[in-house]
């Protein structure tokens, strides 16, 4: 979502940064901006519709910088022998990051849900 030529496993990030490089993914010169980020910066409203998780590379690449996309959590980043203290994973991004902490939510909505039920007209069969 960022439109710029990175390496295999990393998220909104340059090609100066391989895959578990945390140090590098910290350099600022080294991230890049998603659409999402220049949406926000022009004042727009801006938000995700995913099937998978919020945290899954697909929808991360909207607001996440990062040198390893399976680092969802703490416990991934701390598996690969990184300080999760020193490299914020995923959903803190998502949470707390300069793009994901100003994305709009509307709904979460569990699976099954009676909201998208009655959002379909039943031409779902139960």
């Amino acid at each position: 979502m960022c439109g710029v030529k990175n390496n295999d496993a990393t998220i909104g990030v340059t090609a100066a940064v391989q895959r578990g490089d945390c140090d590098a993914s910290n350099i600022k010169k080294n991230r890049v901006y998603s659409i999402m980020k220049w949406a926000q910066r022009a004042g727009k409203s801006t938000g995700i519709v995913t099937t998978t998780r919020i945290t899954h590379a697909s929808p991360a690449g909207a607001y996440a910088h990062i040198a390893d996309r399976d680092w969802e959590s703490d416990s991934n980043v701390a598996a690969a022998n990184k300080d999760p203290k020193k490299c914020d994973d995923i959903a803190e991004q998502l949470v707390r990051g300069e793009t994901g902490r100003h994305l709009n939510i509307e709904e979460f909505l569990p699976s099954p849900s009676p909201f998208i039920d009655e959002a379909i007209p039943s031409s779902i069969s139960h």
